[in-house]
């Protein structure tokens, strides 16, 4: 998938919390770096799998450090958000 954002850089993300926190986001890929070892992912990825996993995430990541990865900045076009509360008003034909 990285070639694909190289030549086409549209991407769509979705953000979904188990609390129900929704973000949408629309916008442009950049090559940050291309695959590489050792490179600036390398923080990035470390501090993701801190947050997401944990100390006991550090293993895969090291038994992974040797792989190759490409780095991208998605810059926003546009970014919608939903924290749950009900209907939009476009949507709702009755008051409840």
């Amino acid at each position: 998938w990285a070639g694909y954002l190289e030549r086409d850089g549209r991407v769509s993300l979705s953000i979904d919390a188990e609390a129900g926190d929704r973000v949408l986001v629309k916008g442009m890929a950049t090559v940050i770096e291309e695959p590489n070892v050792g490179g600036k992912w390398v923080p990035i990825a470390r501090e993701m799998v801190l947050r997401y996993r944990g100390e006991e995430g550090l293993p895969y990541l090291e038994a992974t450090s040797e792989e190759p990865r490409w780095l991208f900045f998605v810059t926003p076009t546009q970014i919608k958000s939903w924290r749950g509360g009900g209907w939009a008003t476009k949507y709702k034909h009755y008051q409840w």
